[in-house]
């Protein structure tokens, strides 16, 4: 049932964020401003990578045992995701508002995409 919920979670929190900066009239906001074409076609592509993959999130939770390499995939990309806030905040400073609860949601996401993703039943299944 957790892994349900954190998928569902993932999936609609990407796939809804992703769409809207896709399809937004600008890009960018005051923290995140793309200035040239290239850019804002590099955000573009970043917002619609984004919406894939809660799309890829959304679709493992119909069956949960076939799409366990999504999921742990899924767990990957989280854990590069916090990896990458640790390091920002080594180096770039820590930034202000949901910063940890955002690294630690990441993180707790990860291990159990890593850690829960059902096997088959069926003997020598993979």
């Amino acid at each position: 049932m957790i892994l349900y919920g954190l998928l569902g979670l993932l999936g609609a929190d990407l796939l809804i964020s992703g769409l809207l900066g896709v399809f937004a009239p600008g890009t960018g906001d005051t923290r995140l401003v793309a200035q040239s074409v290239e850019a804002r076609n590099q955000l573009r592509a970043f917002y619609g990578m984004m919406a894939a993959l809660g799309a890829v999130a959304l679709r493992s939770c119909f069956d949960l045992v076939r799409f366990r390499h999504v999921i742990n995939a899924s767990g990957l990309v989280m854990a590069l995701v916090a990896v990458a806030r640790t390091y920002s905040l080594i180096v770039d400073g820590r930034p202000g508002g949901m910063f940890f609860l955002y690294l630690a949601v990441e993180a707790l996401m990860s291990v159990i995409f890593l850690t829960w993703a059902p096997r088959s039943s069926r003997p020598n299944a993979p």
